[in-house]
């Protein structure tokens, strides 16, 4: 199933025992975030007894991240390795209909789940 959406995230990274310019930022880092992601499903039809009903769904994930890393560059390359943990809520809101004995029965619905999360990877830069 397709579905559009949109997110933010938001986040400080404090260098650990560097002292570093903006432009210059390099080194091990500690970097707390939080995002928010707004998903929309497309809109499905119900076709009971002949007649069209629309069913609607959207997802809200809201979180947290701990990150640890060290960003250092090669030249332009800049590489910055990260680790962290975090924890994630989703939040599943859903109209559908069902077919009862010909009657058109609504089913409107959320499901949330609240999971830790696990982090690591890698970005990877240009720098001029």
């Amino acid at each position: 199933m397709e579905a559009t959406g949109l997110g933010f995230r938001a986040g400080l990274r404090w260098y650990l025992g560097r002292e570093s310019g903006v432009l210059h930022a390099q080194g091990t880092y500690f970097q707390p975030s939080l995002f928010y992601k707004k998903v929309f499903y497309p809109k499905e039809e119900f076709i009971i007894n002949d007649q069209a009903y629309h069913g609607d769904a959207t997802k809200n994930v809201y979180g947290t991240q701990l990150l640890l890393g060290r960003q250092f560059s090669r030249g332009h390359l800049v590489l910055d390795p990260y680790i962290g943990v975090g924890l994630r809520a989703k939040v599943y809101d859903y109209l559908t209909y069902e077919n009862k004995n010909g009657i058109a029965t609504p089913d409107d619905g959320r499901l949330v789940q609240v999971l830790p999360s696990l982090h690591l990877g890698i970005k990877i830069g240009l720098g001029f």
